[in-house]
């Protein structure tokens, strides 16, 4: 009886090891967007979740970065429209 316990008790260990090892957490991806001293951006760059590198314009020393995960369901997958830096005409 103490064997039979042993051995369900290691097939159990066995699959919760299995289980954790199968999952991988979703990939961080980041967005760097580059703007010029009036605070406009001037620059983009991405790594989408299907690999894909995107990028425009030029790299500042004025920049940020925002991380999203490729698990999320509205994980961007290209670049966003360049901004107008003149949309009042």
């Amino acid at each position: 009886m103490k064997n039979r316990y042993g051995i369900m008790g290691g097939l159990a260990l066995a699959g919760a090891l299995f289980a954790t090892a199968a999952y991988t957490a979703p990939a961080e991806r980041e967005i760097i967007h580059y703007y010029d001293e009036h605070g406009i951006r001037v620059g983009y760059e991405h790594l989408g979740c299907n690999g894909m590198f995107t990028s425009w314009g030029v790299r500042t020393e004025n920049y940020v970065i925002e991380n999203y995960s490729c698990g999320n369901p509205t994980a961007p997958e290209g670049p966003p429209p360049p901004v107008d830096p003149y949309p009042w005409g």
